[in-house]
């Protein structure tokens, strides 16, 4: 029989519900950011740069926080 005690779940690291909570408060575009970067207007550009780092953040927590003892 495996050992659960293995098993961590990412949502009892606090860092991680902190971190996904500040990343998704600054993809809401209500931030005065002004202007165009590349010809689309600042926000828009910032919104998707913040969503793909929301993105690679939750695969890293996926990969090295997560820890289930059946994927041994």
């Amino acid at each position: 029989m495996k050992n659960k005690n293995n098993f961590v779940d990412p949502v009892r690291v606090p860092w991680v519900g902190i971190g996904i909570f500040i990343l998704l408060l600054a993809m809401i575009p209500i931030w005065p950011i002004t202007g165009n970067w590349f010809g689309v207007p600042a926000w828009a550009v910032f919104a998707l740069l913040i969503s793909i780092l929301t993105s690679l953040f939750i695969a890293f927590v996926i990969l090295r926080i997560w820890r289930d003892p059946d994927d041994d």
